[in-house]
């Protein structure tokens, strides 16, 4: 039985691009900043192992955290991920969906543990065990 291959193995080959790297605003620091523009809307092309998406989600919280309360209500954020594949657009909404579950305060320890671990293998590994793949 052959099984499809959705993530390939790790290339550790190291990439140098002379050009096109140079970031999105030349004057800023490479973050992005939530005061002066409330409300943002990102689209990732090709979005693969949506490490980018995840960078930018990541940014955005950091920001988020750091406004004054009044204005965290006016902060709308919006992100477009696609892909020809479409396991790689389910992979990327399981490891963006799951971790909201673990907002829920009747949650057993086993069941925060299954996300957890599910999260885990759906970003780093290349088997579901069978929990994971039941959630």
């Amino acid at each position: 039985m052959d099984l499809p291959i959705f993530k390939k193995c790790p290339d550790p080959t190291l990439e140098y691009y002379k050009s096109l790297l140079e970031g999105w605003d030349k004057h800023s620091n490479g973050r992005i900043d939530l005061q002066p523009k409330p409300s943002l809307s990102f689209l990732f092309g090709g979005v693969g192992d949506a490490r980018h998406a995840y960078g930018t989600f990541i940014d955005i919280h950091r920001q988020f955290r750091k406004l004054d309360p009044s204005k965290k209500a006016d902060v709308r954020i919006h992100l477009t991920l696609l892909d020809i594949h479409p396991a790689v657009l389910a992979r990327g909404l399981l490891i963006l969906s799951l971790p909201h579950k673990l907002t829920d305060e009747g949650l057993h320890k086993t069941e925060r543990l299954e996300i957890r671990a599910t999260v885990f293998h759906a970003f780093c590994g290349y088997v579901m065990p069978g929990p994971c793949h039941d959630m």
